[in-house]
């Protein structure tokens, strides 16, 4: 879909009930509600709203503050109404099925909805708590059958403890459809072990069928190895069929060869099915060289079903050669 035709899709959405037959014209090139297909739907709608995240980033050069965000989910929540009363109604009324409401959806239903959502507020240097509940209440009211879930606080430095608590609470008891979920807090700086605590505890025992995991806790510097071990725990008894986790911690200071160790004890206990691990100590002055070649070695040697292993940035291929060679010798 090209800028225009978002742009002028965008256009139609601000102008109310008009919305229907520009929507039929411009998105779909369809003159009848009824020959539109639930895939293009999806696509149309996810391609809609990740333009209008996009647009609104765009501002960030001044500053993006929790009043902008504010009103941002607002309209975006509008033009969601909009986009289930014109598009989703009349799909399921020509049919013959009943649109079920909100908190009573059901799977079988959700392809009609988005899907997923890519939130990107990287150099957001006036958003903080405030606009961080906003935008996980917005989300979870909006979108409760997300399956995949990518958002970015990067250098968004006014972020705290209070933060990671709401997203968790949030997302972690509302979102129960989600199976990939992705966090950026890079060089958020005000994020703590008590934060995080609370957020891996409401995530992983809220979503247990996540089986993707991606955190990036880079240059988060007052994370210690109490609250990796809390992490790691968390995830350990609650996330048994991960098969992608990513944990980024470079330069994460005060951490330890006691991180290591944690990591590598609840892997090798619980998560049995990773098949793609990417693991970052770099920076951490306290880490060892020869604990992490230990942990890299035991990763390789524990898990059965490990394809790709990125260790402190390094792209590691071990298990797949090794496994490749004692077959190719066995015949």
């Amino acid at each position: 879909m090209s800028q225009q035709q978002l742009e002028s899709i965008e256009t139609h959405l601000s102008n109310g009930d008009k919305a229907s037959s520009c929507i039929s014209e411009n998105i779909f090139h369809e003159t009848t509600l009824e020959k539109m297909v639930p895939e293009t739907l999806h696509q149309a709608w996810n391609e809609m709203f990740e333009f209008k995240l996009n647009k609104i980033a765009a501002i960030t050069n001044e500053g993006l503050s929790d009043s902008h965000l504010v009103e941002m989910l607002r309209d975006m929540r509008k033009s969601f109404k909009l986009y289930e009363r014109t598009i989703i109604s009349p799909h399921f009324k020509s049919t013959g099925q009943v649109l079920p409401e909100n908190e009573k959806r059901e799977n079988k239903n959700s392809s009609l909805f988005p899907l997923q959502i890519k939130v990107d507020l990287c150099y957001c240097e006036k958003f903080g708590d405030k606009g961080a509940k906003v935008l996980a209440k917005e989300i979870v009211r909006t979108f409760p059958n997300l399956q995949r879930l990518i958002i970015s606080f990067a250098c968004c430095n006014k972020l705290t403890n209070q933060s990671l608590e709401v997203l968790g609470i949030e997302i972690g008891r509302n979102i129960k459809c989600l199976k990939e979920l992705s966090f950026n807090f890079y060089y958020c700086l005000n994020l703590g072990d008590v934060g995080l605590s609370t957020f891996s505890k409401e995530i992983c025992t809220g979503l247990r069928s996540l089986t993707k995991l991606n955190l990036n806790f880079c240059y988060c510097e007052s994370l210690s190895d109490w609250g990796i071990k809390n992490l790691m725990k968390d995830i350990g008894q609650n996330l048994k069929d991960l098969n992608y986790l990513v944990l980024d911690l470079n330069s994460c200071v005060k951490l330890t060869d006691r991180s290591l160790r944690t990591i590598t004890s609840e892997i090798r206990k619980n998560l049995m099915k990773i098949q793609f691990l990417q693991i970052d100590f770099r920076s951490c002055p306290k880490v060892t060289s020869g604990s992490s070649n230990m942990m890299r070695k035991d990763l390789i040697q524990c898990l059965p079903n490990l394809q790709i292993l990125v260790f402190d940035g390094k792209r590691t291929l071990e298990k797949t050669i090794e496994h490749t060679t004692e077959k190719m010798n066995r015949q």
